[in-house]
């Protein structure tokens, strides 16, 4: 078993906020990949959950592994 474990700049990365303030979507700008959490009761833990599904959406989009589902 392989493991990665993806790091990202701070400027690769777009952070927004939505309405009432805890959904958060986070961007990785050179691949343009894209998530978005609200599951959380807070935005700092709905950011950290967002960038854990970055990592693997990432990983997947660079090993070509997306497996024909959409990576944003």
């Amino acid at each position: 078993v392989m493991s990665f474990m993806i790091e990202f700049d701070a400027k690769d990365l777009q952070c927004d906020t939505y309405e009432p303030g805890v959904s958060v979507r986070v961007t990785q700008l050179p691949t343009g990949v894209v998530v978005f959490c609200s599951s959380e009761s807070t935005q700092a833990k709905n950011r950290e959950k967002a960038i854990e599904k970055l990592r693997i959406k990432v990983l997947a989009y660079l090993t070509g592994s997306a497996g024909g589902w959409p990576v944003s």
